[in-house]
Protein backbone atom coordinates (compact mmCIF):
# COMPACT_ATOMS: atom_id res chain seq x y z
CA UNK A 1 0.00 0.00 0.00
CA UNK A 2 1.42 3.58 -1.04
CA UNK A 3 1.99 5.95 1.73
CA UNK A 4 -0.29 8.18 0.22
CA UNK A 5 -3.08 5.95 0.17
CA UNK A 6 -3.02 5.52 4.21
CA UNK A 7 -3.50 9.43 4.22
CA UNK A 8 -6.90 11.79 4.66
CA UNK A 9 -7.28 14.07 1.88
CA UNK A 10 -6.55 16.82 3.94
CA UNK A 11 -3.65 15.76 4.78
CA UNK A 12 -2.46 15.17 1.34
CA UNK A 13 -3.69 18.64 0.29
CA UNK A 14 -2.13 20.84 3.41
CA UNK A 15 0.19 18.37 4.87
CA UNK A 16 -1.24 18.43 8.43
CA UNK A 17 -2.13 15.50 10.21
CA UNK A 18 -5.79 15.82 11.66
CA UNK A 19 -5.96 15.76 15.37
CA UNK A 20 -9.76 13.84 16.24
CA UNK A 21 -9.26 15.56 19.91
CA UNK A 22 -9.62 18.65 19.23
CA UNK A 23 -10.94 19.24 15.05
CA UNK A 24 -13.46 16.18 15.09
CA UNK A 25 -14.50 16.84 18.32
CA UNK A 26 -18.16 17.56 17.66
CA UNK A 27 -20.44 15.60 15.13
CA UNK A 28 -22.32 17.40 12.81
CA UNK A 29 -26.04 17.92 14.83
CA UNK A 30 -24.54 18.01 18.00
CA UNK A 31 -26.21 20.09 20.52
CA UNK A 32 -23.60 22.10 22.75
CA UNK A 33 -23.58 24.99 24.85
CA UNK A 34 -20.88 26.61 23.26
CA UNK A 35 -18.65 29.52 24.74
CA UNK A 36 -19.32 32.87 23.20
CA UNK A 37 -16.42 34.69 21.67
CA UNK A 38 -15.44 38.09 22.75
CA UNK A 39 -17.55 38.02 25.59
CA UNK A 40 -14.46 38.27 28.53
CA UNK A 41 -15.96 41.01 30.85
CA UNK A 42 -16.93 40.43 34.44
CA UNK A 43 -21.04 41.82 33.46
CA UNK A 44 -23.66 39.14 33.63
CA UNK A 45 -24.37 38.40 29.87
CA UNK A 46 -24.34 35.00 29.14
CA UNK A 47 -20.82 33.56 28.49
CA UNK A 48 -22.26 30.54 26.78
CA UNK A 49 -25.33 29.99 24.29
CA UNK A 50 -26.99 26.62 22.97
CA UNK A 51 -25.29 25.77 19.23
CA UNK A 52 -26.57 23.26 16.69
CA UNK A 53 -22.76 22.07 15.68
CA UNK A 54 -22.15 22.21 11.68
CA UNK A 55 -19.14 21.78 10.82
CA UNK A 56 -14.96 21.94 11.72
CA UNK A 57 -13.17 23.99 10.29
CA UNK A 58 -10.23 21.80 10.48
CA UNK A 59 -7.66 24.45 12.10
CA UNK A 60 -5.36 23.70 14.77
CA UNK A 61 -7.62 25.52 17.33
CA UNK A 62 -10.58 23.66 17.14
CA UNK A 63 -13.24 25.79 15.20
CA UNK A 64 -16.60 25.21 14.51
CA UNK A 65 -19.22 26.78 12.87
CA UNK A 66 -22.83 26.25 13.94
CA UNK A 67 -26.04 27.43 13.99
CA UNK A 68 -27.00 29.57 17.43
CA UNK A 69 -30.17 28.86 19.31
CA UNK A 70 -30.73 32.15 20.55
CA UNK A 71 -30.14 34.20 17.41
CA UNK A 72 -30.44 32.26 14.29
CA UNK A 73 -27.34 32.73 13.25
CA UNK A 74 -24.33 30.98 11.81
CA UNK A 75 -21.56 31.69 14.86
CA UNK A 76 -18.19 30.07 15.28
CA UNK A 77 -17.12 28.80 18.35
CA UNK A 78 -13.65 26.85 19.71
CA UNK A 79 -14.95 25.64 23.21
CA UNK A 80 -18.41 24.24 24.37
CA UNK A 81 -20.02 21.24 26.67
CA UNK A 82 -21.60 18.30 24.66
CA UNK A 83 -24.99 17.86 26.46
CA UNK A 84 -28.12 15.60 25.26
CA UNK A 85 -30.80 17.13 23.43
CA UNK A 86 -33.57 17.97 25.19
CA UNK A 87 -37.29 17.39 24.13
CA UNK A 88 -37.91 21.00 24.35
CA UNK A 89 -35.05 22.17 21.82
CA UNK A 90 -35.96 19.02 19.57
CA UNK A 91 -39.49 20.50 19.26
CA UNK A 92 -38.29 23.99 18.69
CA UNK A 93 -35.96 22.91 15.58
CA UNK A 94 -39.09 21.17 13.88
CA UNK A 95 -40.74 24.08 14.71
CA UNK A 96 -37.52 25.89 12.67
CA UNK A 97 -37.72 23.60 10.30
CA UNK A 98 -41.50 23.41 9.31
CA UNK A 99 -41.59 27.41 9.01
CA UNK A 100 -43.06 29.36 5.95
CA UNK A 101 -40.06 31.11 5.54
CA UNK A 102 -37.51 27.46 4.88
CA UNK A 103 -40.09 26.41 2.46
Amino acid sequence: MDRDERRSPHTILTGRDIDVRIQLKYAFGDYVEANVKGNTSNSMAPRTEPVIVGVPHLNRAGTYTGLSLVSGKHIEFTHGRLLPLPDYVRNHLNDLAEAPSLR
